[in-house]
């Protein structure tokens, strides 16, 4: 009997091991698998690629810019506040962007990247540079700690100097014609659509956090697992005490 009952509790204490959260994490750890943090808060975090690559030149057909880090920069206590960092910029005017990153509990495989989104077509033959705040972190809690800047110049010939050439070409007629350097090609410069581009990062965090609700049933499970097993103990032990206690009045 004795021995029947030490079976049954390693049995039982494996099945809680099992299910318990933290064992996992601790099984993880010993295995080698990663939780995707990039090796805690003694690795700094940096870039590891983007696309297009800071500096290139003639970038065509770009529908969006893909930043990739070393760490998990996409896990939930982080993910709303690193939305925020970013910024698309073209000679001091904002373009409004959409920020997109995954939700690491779901698509594991993406969480290191960053999507942005610009929100209007950009311009031919233009600089632009994407801005990231030294506060954007990591899910080990480490940060950038200094300003990141991406630029890339966009293919083709910039409409300013198009319309410029242009009116040089034209001949200058009478005395009251104007110089053509006084024609300078007018309304080149993109609205300011700051609370467009506010509205749509408010759009997207809105978005987002609705699928924190399976993530949250999925984290609930392993504790209504823990109460199952220790249900489970509490009543194998009752049934084996009551039978040795028959036993003993035999």
């Amino acid at each position: 009997m004795n021995r029947t009952i030490q079976w049954v509790m390693v049995l039982i204490t494996m099945v809680i091991f099992l299910l318990n959260p933290l064992a996992m994490n601790l099984a993880r750890a010993v295995t080698g698998d990663s939780d995707g943090s990039g090796g805690g808060q003694n690795n700094p975090l940096v870039i590891e690629s983007s696309t297009p690559a800071d500096g290139a030149i003639a970038v065509a057909n770009l529908q969006y810019i893909k930043i990739t880090f070393n760490k998990n920069i996409a896990y939930m206590t982080v993910r709303d506040s690193n939305k925020k960092c970013f910024s698309l910029w073209s000679d001091g005017q904002m373009i409004p962007i959409e920020i997109t990153i995954a939700d690491d509990q779901i698509e594991r495989e993406k969480r290191n990247d960053v999507i942005i989104k610009p929100l209007q077509p950009l311009k031919a033959g233009t600089n632009y540079r994407v801005e990231i705040a030294p506060e954007f972190q990591s899910k080990s809690g480490v940060t950038l700690g200094k300003k990141e800047i991406i630029s890339f110049t966009t293919a083709g010939e910039s409409n300013v100097s198009a319309t410029v050439s242009t009116e040089m070409d034209k001949p200058t007629v009478g005395i009251d014609a104007k110089p053509a350097e006084a024609i300078t090609g007018t309304g080149t410069e993109a609205p300011d659509n700051t609370n467009t581009q506010t509205t749509t990062v408010g759009n997207t965090d809105a978005s987002q956090a609705t699928n924190t609700e399976p993530e949250v049933a999925r984290q609930a499970l392993p504790t209504i697992w823990l109460w199952v097993g220790l249900a489970l103990v509490i009543g194998i032990a009752g049934i084996i005490y009551r039978k040795k206690g028959i036993g003993k009045q035999k």
